[in-house]
C-alpha cells in the first residue's frame, strides 16, 4: 500500500480481509461488519515494513470435555510425563507450553487444559476462540449422552468458528470407542480426526502427536510475521512472575521495547488478548471502573480465582448462592488475590453474566444463579398463560443463568432457582423455566393480554441477545396454541405464512384453520414482527435445501444485495455475515469480493445463473440506482425466472413502504421523475 494512504484522515472503514499477502493478522483486520480501526490496520502494516519482523510460530491448543475423562492425563502424556492414576482435577484451567516442529520450524503450543465441571462451563466463554486447535476428550466407557458429545461439538463450533477439532476417545484400554464416526464427520465438517488413546498404556499417544502436528501445519496465520519490537514486549511479559500488571507498567515495558506511541501499545494489547497470551478488558473501563488498573493478566489467575468462588461448598450448601464481599477473604488466597483485586474478579463475573448485585447491597452482596438450589419452589397456577418456547439442538446451562442475571431487576419476590425464575412487570407475572433434558426454555406470561405481549417482547429481547453470543445453537421458536392436548406452532412457519399473504393457518391436529393475525397479534404487534424478522437470521439453513447444483453447494456462497449505509441495512448484513461465517459459508457483497476479472454484466450473469441471493430492501435501497441496476440485471440474466424467485430471499425493512399500495406508488413516481431528468 502507498504511504500516502495514511493521509486519509477521515477514513472510517478499511476492508483488507481478502489480501493475505499483506500479512496482517485477522485480530487486527477484524471482519465484515466489525472491521479494525483504519489507523490500527495502517499502523500495523507500515510498522511491519519499517522494522525487522519474525514469524509468530505460536498457537493455542484447547483441551475440553466433561470432568474425569482424562484431559489432564492426556496433556501429561503429550508432554512426556509419567501416567499418574491419582491425578487431581483441574482447578479452572492450566496452561502448559510445548515446543514442536511444524513445517520445519519450531512452534510453541500453548496447551490449555480446561476443568470439566459443569459450573465452570460458563467461564469457557473467556477463552474458547477462533484461530485455535481443539482436542475434545471423551471417555470410551461412557455413552455419547454421558460424554455430552453433541453439546461440546456445538459449543466449539459456536466459539471456535472454523477451528479444527480432534476427537479423542480416552481410556480405550477398558473399552473401544463406539461412535458413528462417518455420521459425526459429515455433521461437523471441522471434526478432522477421531482417535483412541490410553494414558495408562500409552496406546495412541504417538498417533495423536502426529495428527496434532499435521493439523497445525494447516493452520492459517501460524507463521505470520510480527514486528520484532512486539516480540520483545511479549517476551518481557512472559518472563514476569506476577499475575497482573497495571496499564502504566505495561506502557513502560513498551517504551523500553521502542514502542512509544499509545496506539501501537493498544494494538499490541488487543493482539495479546486475542491470542490468549495475556488478557485485558480495557474496553470495559466505563462499565467496570475496577478494570482500569488491571489490564494485563495471567489467564490462569483470572479463571482460577473465579473457579475458587464458583466451587466454594459453603456458597452452595449454606448461603444458597449468595456471595458477600467478606466471603472472598476466606475463599481466596490473599497472597495471590489481594483485597484490592476482589472487585476486579467480581467485575469479571458481572461482565460474563455469572452474578448480579442484590437489591440494596450494591458491591456488597451478589447472587450467583449457577449456585442456586435445584429444587423449584411453588410458583402458583399458570393455566391460560401466554406460552412461548425456545427449543434447542443443544441447551448450554449458562443460558438460563445469564438470563436470570440480566433480568434481576424484575425478579418477583426472590423467586428463583437454578433452572428458572419468576419475573413481574406491572400486573404481568412471568415464569421462565429451562429443561435440560428436553432442551427447551419455556416462557409463560399471565395478566392483561394487551400488556403481557409487551412483557414477552422484553423477555425475548434478552434471550435474543444471549443467543447472539452463542451462534449455531439450532433454535426453533414455538407458540403454545392450546394446553390440552398441547399444540405447539412453529413461529417461523406462522410468520412465513403471514409474509406470503396468507390469512389463515391450518392446524393438522385440530383439522381446521385459524386466523394468522389473531395467533401472531397475541404474541406481538405486526410492526414488531416485521422488525424482529429482519433483525436476526432465522433458519437460513434452508438456503441449501433448494436443489441447487453440486458446484454451488461446494462453493457455499451467498450473494447479498443491500444499500451500503451506516444504519440498519449494514447491521443486518453484519448479522448475516456472522451467521454464515459460522456455517462455513461465504457472503459475497459485490464484484470485488471475488476479484472477478470480467465485466460487471458478466458478474451479474454469473449470479443470475445460480447463486443464492439475499436482498435487504430499505427505502434507501429502493432509491439507489446501483441497487436497482444490480437486482434488475440479476433477474434479466436468470435462465429460469421461477427458479430465481426460489433463490431470492428478501428482507424488507420497515423504512421500505411496499406493503401499502399508495405508499408503494411513491417509488414509481420517484423513478419516473428521476428518469425524466
Amino acid at each position: 500500500m502507498p504511504v500516502n494512504i495514511r493521509n486519509l484522515t477521515q477514513l472510517e472503514k478499511l476492508d483488507l480481509t481478502a489480501n493475505p499477502n499483506l500479512s496482517i493478522p485477522p485480530e487486527i483486520l477484524g471482519n465484515w461488519g466489525n472491521f479494525g480501526a483504519p489507523t490500527t490496520i495502517l499502523n500495523y502494516y507500515f510498522q511491519l515494513r519499517s522494522q525487522p519482523s519474525r514469524p509468530l510460530n505460536e498457537a493455542k491448543v484447547l483441551i475440553v470435555g466433561e470432568g474425569d475423562v482424562g484431559k489432564t492425563s492426556l496433556l501429561r502424556q503429550l508432554l512426556g510425563h509419567r501416567f499418574d492414576p491419582c491425578q487431581n482435577k483441574t482447578p479452572g484451567i492450566t496452561i502448559q507450553p510445548w515446543n514442536v516442529d511444524v513445517n520445519q520450524q519450531t512452534v510453541q503450543l500453548n496447551l490449555w487444559d480446561f476443568g470439566g465441571q459443569e459450573i465452570m462451563h460458563a467461564t469457557h466463554q473467556f477463552f474458547l476462540s477462533k484461530r485455535s486447535l481443539y482436542l475434545l476428550v471423551i471417555d470410551c466407557r461412557q455413552s455419547e449422552v454421558q460424554n455430552q458429545l453433541e453439546y461440546w461439538l456445538q459449543i466449539i463450533a459456536s466459539f471456535g468458528g472454523d477451528s479444527p477439532i480432534i476427537l479423542v476417545g480416552n481410556q480405550c484400554d477398558h473399552q473401544p470407542l463406539d461412535l458413528d464416526q462417518r455420521g459425526l464427520s459429515q455433521k461437523y465438517p471441522n471434526l478432522h480426526a477421531i482417535l483412541e488413546t490410553s494414558c495408562k498404556t500409552n496406546q495412541g499417544i504417538a498417533a495423536l502427536k502426529a495428527t496434532l502436528i499435521q493439523e497445525l501445519s494447516q493452520l492459517p496465520h501460524l507463521h505470520e510475521p510480527l514486528p520484532q519490537t512486539w516480540f520483545t514486549v511479549k517476551a518481557e511479559l512472559e518472563k514476569r512472575t506476577q499475575d497482573f500488571l497495571s496499564r502504566h507498567d505495561y506502557e513502560q515495558v513498551c517504551v523500553g521495547a521502542n514502542i512509544p506511541d499509545r496506539q501501537s501499545q493498544t494494538d499490541l494489547l488487543h493482539l495479546l488478548h486475542n491470542l490468549g497470551i495475556a488478557l485485558n478488558f480495557q474496553d470495559d473501563i466505563r462499565l467496570n471502573p475496577e478494570f482500569s488498573d488491571t489490564n494485563v493478566l495471567n489467564p490462569e489467575w483470572v479463571t482460577n480465582g473465579v473457579y475458587k468462588i464458583l466451587n466454594n461448598s459453603e456458597l452452595f450448601t449454606v448461603h444458597n448462592g449468595i456471595l458477600h464481599q467478606s466471603h472472598l477473604l476466606s475463599i481466596l488466597d490473599w497472597r495471590r488475590y489481594p483485597r484490592d483485586k476482589h472487585s476486579f474478579l467480581i467485575g469479571i463475573m458481572r461482565k460474563f453474566d455469572l452474578c448480579f448485585d442484590l437489591d440494596g447491597f450494591s458491591n456488597e452482596k451478589f447472587l450467583i444463579p449457577g449456585l442456586l438450589p435445584k429444587e423449584e419452589p411453588y410458583t402458583g397456577e399458570w393455566q391460560g398463560s401466554l406460552t412461548f418456547q425456545y427449543h434447542y439442538n443443544v441447551l448450554p446451562p449458562s443460558i438460563i443463568s445469564r438470563f436470570i442475571v440480566r433480568m434481576n431487576s424484575k425478579i418477583s419476590q426472590r423467586t428463583y432457582w437454578r433452572s428458572g425464575v419468576v419475573l413481574k412487570e406491572r400486573d404481568n407475572p412471568a415464569l421462565i423455566r429451562a429443561d435440560r433434558e428436553d432442551k427447551l426454555i419455556s416462557i409463560q406470561v399471565k395478566g392483561n393480554p394487551a400488556t403481557r405481549r409487551h412483557f414477552l417482547s422484553i423477555i425475548r429481547s434478552q434471550f435474543d441477545e444471549i443467543h447472539r453470543t452463542i451462534p449455531r445453537l439450532g433454535i426453533t421458536e414455538y407458540l403454545l396454541y392450546q394446553e390440552e392436548p398441547p399444540i405447539l406452532l412453529d413461529c417461523e412457519d406462522l410468520m412465513s405464512a403471514e409474509a406470503a399473504g396468507e390469512q389463515t393457518y391450518f392446524i393438522g391436529k385440530l383439522k381446521r384453520k385459524v386466523s394468522l393475525k389473531e395467533l401472531l397479534d397475541g404474541v406481538e404487534p405486526i410492526q414488531e414482527r416485521r422488525e424482529r424478522r429482519i433483525s436476526e437470521p432465522r433458519n437460513f439453513q434452508n438456503l441449501w435445501n433448494l436443489g441447487i447444483s453440486d458446484r454451488q453447494l461446494t462453493e457455499r456462497e451467498v450473494f447479498i444485495s443491500y444499500a451500503w449505509d451506516r444504519g440498519e441495512s449494514e447491521a443486518i448484513a453484519q448479522t448475516l455475515d456472522q451467521y454464515f461465517q459460522s456455517q462455513g459459508i461465504t457472503i459475497i457483497r459485490d464484484i470485488h469480493d471475488l476479484k472477478f476479472k470480467a465485466s460487471a454484466r458478466e458478474f451479474m450473469e454469473w449470479l443470475g445463473r445460480g447463486k443464492c441471493i439475499i436482498t435487504v430492501i430499505s427505502d434507501e435501497y429502493l432509491k439507489k440506482r446501483n441497487c436497482m441496476y444490480e437486482l434488475v440485471n440479476i433477474a434479466e440474466n436468470a435462465q429460469d425466472n421461477e427458479a430465481l424467485r426460489d433463490r431470492i430471499f428478501p428482507i424488507v425493512l420497515p423504512s421500505a413502504k411496499i406493503y401499502d399500495v399508495i405508499d408503494s406508488m411513491d417509488y414509481v413516481s420517484y423513478w419516473d421523475q428521476k428518469l425524466r431528468r
